[in-house]
């Protein structure tokens, strides 16, 4: 079930269906979109948080991009870290946006996004993609921060993918309140997505590693346990078809280094979060500055924040 709160007015299905600037669009199917949103096959990626791709699934994402395969970016949660502002979030997925015209090979400063809230049956979801790379599409979900052991923030709450797919929770609100979702509406969202993109590749965080326990925070982070469980449960339940991949999360830093530090995959990899680390006020902003978080926040700071370096030259697959 989905519970659509939106309240501004609706404009009229377009015949078109594409657009070129912040609107709303309502559609039987996401396939009415048009083709500025859609091209099929490519690769689907599917990430708890905004940063999650460039820390994790680089420099795969970057491979991506850079042949200008089709690619589609899906984030569950806002990335928030329990912090209740709109401007925080908007934040992020701007820094996020520019870090992706780095990867693409576009100009950062010069190439313009443009996007479209899409109400599709009940579910109302926000997709945006730069006018000068078609076929990258990025998908914001917005769901809060459920924290490292996944109980979720005071300020938002207290909710969380992990107690929504435990049943302990029986529904979670986007952080702009815009929509609300309970398992089997989300994972119907989710399935959706899938069908409409066709992709030939799926790649989600780590599903193997058990989920964190309530003030287990030496564990994967629970929204990428979680996030990552939800999409192959959509997988295994529709049938979908590709090829999917895992990838490792918080706990690859205890494994070898993957990417020498000479190589281009390396020095893309940092330039990309360097870029998106501008807008995220956690976040370490010079690299030699990432070195000296390392380990040394308190137990509740995310792993994102506190061992990024061990994360940038770093990329594993689960399996």
């Amino acid at each position: 079930m989905f519970v659509s709160i939106y309240v501004y007015g609706l404009l009229q299905l377009l015949a078109a269906c594409a657009v070129s600037a912040i609107g709303l669009i309502e559609v039987a199917n996401l396939a009415d979109l048009g083709e500025d949103y859609n091209c099929p096959g490519g690769n689907v990626y599917f990430v708890a948080h905004p940063v999650d791709a460039l820390l994790y699934q680089n420099p795969d994402l970057y491979h991506d991009l850079h042949t200008f395969k089709c690619t589609t970016v899906v984030m569950l949660t806002a990335g928030d870290r329990g912090v209740k502002d709109t401007n925080f979030i908007d934040s992020l997925e701007r820094g996020l946006q520019s870090s992706y015209n780095i990867m693409a090979g576009a100009p950062v400063n010069q190439t313009g996004w443009d996007g479209v809230k899409v109400i599709c049956g009940d579910a109302l979801i926000t997709l945006r993609y730069p006018r000068d790379a078609k076929g990258l599409l990025l998908i914001y979900l917005r769901f809060p921060d459920g924290g490292s052991d996944g109980q979720g923030y005071k300020e938002t709450g207290q909710v969380s993918l992990k107690k929504l797919y435990e049943s302990r929770i029986q529904n979670i609100t986007s952080t702009d309140g815009e929509t609300t979702y309970n398992l089997d509406g989300l994972k119907h969202l989710i399935s959706i997505i899938l069908q409409w993109k066709s992709p030939n590749f799926i790649r989600t965080l780590d599903h193997i590693t058990p989920i964190a326990k309530d003030g287990e925070y030496t564990a994967e982070h629970a929204d990428h346990s979680v996030s990552a469980r939800i999409v192959h449960d959509v997988i295994k339940e529709y049938k979908i078809p590709g090829h999917v991949t895992s990838y490792g999360g918080n706990l690859i830093r205890n494994f070898n280094i993957t990417l020498e530090t000479q190589s281009e995959d390396f020095s893309v990899k940092v330039r990309a979060y360097l870029e998106y680390a501008q807008y995220d006020k956690d976040m370490c902003k010079l690299y030699s500055e990432c070195f000296k978080h390392s380990g040394l926040m308190p137990k509740e700071v995310p792993d994102d924040v506190k061992y990024t370096v061990q994360y940038l030259d770093r990329e594993y697959y689960v399996t």
